[in-house]
């Protein structure tokens, strides 16, 4: 399951969490951090770039820090609350090591982990910010090799 800190990502895990998830299962809930390295000029085209990179350490482990407390604050409760105790939950903050894109990393970690569905939570950008950026559902819908639920 791919998470941020938005409401939409909420409603995401929400709805696996009420429709997905069974007593026994296990859930890992995947939030990308900023790559630690500057994308080449023209990698927007790809599609769904991660963030800014981060300048210094520090900022680094501000922004792991921020990871860490929404999830504890937000989704683990929630997770709890809709899917019930018997579904256990792995937390990974994922940072690129290279040039890799939002969806190839969650891709990538999914293969890596034999996920059965990757879940994601759509953000509503615009025309504009479709254009500029991409869509991280439409790029994991490309190139992932299993079911892609994306919520609205």
């Amino acid at each position: 399951m791919a998470i941020d800190d938005s409401q939409v990502s909420l409603r995401a895990l929400e709805w696996a969490a009420k429709n997905l998830l069974r007593k026994g299962d296990e859930v890992h809930l995947l939030h990308v951090l900023p790559s630690a390295v500057p994308p080449p000029a023209g990698m927007a085209a790809r599609g769904s770039l991660l963030y800014s990179a981060l300048p210094d350490p520090q900022m680094a482990r501000a922004a792991e820090d921020s990871a860490e407390a929404f999830i504890a604050s937000d989704f683990l409760p929630t997770l709890e609350r809709h899917a019930g105790a018997g579904v256990t939950p792995t937390v990974e903050l994922l940072r690129p090591a290279t040039y890799e894109t939002l969806a190839e990393v969650l891709v990538r970690r999914s293969q890596e982990l034999g996920g059965r569905v990757l879940v994601v939570g759509a953000h509503h950008k615009g025309l504009v910010g479709e254009v500029l950026e991409g869509s991280t559902a439409k790029s994991i819908a490309s190139v992932a090799e299993i079911p892609l639920v994306v919520i609205h």
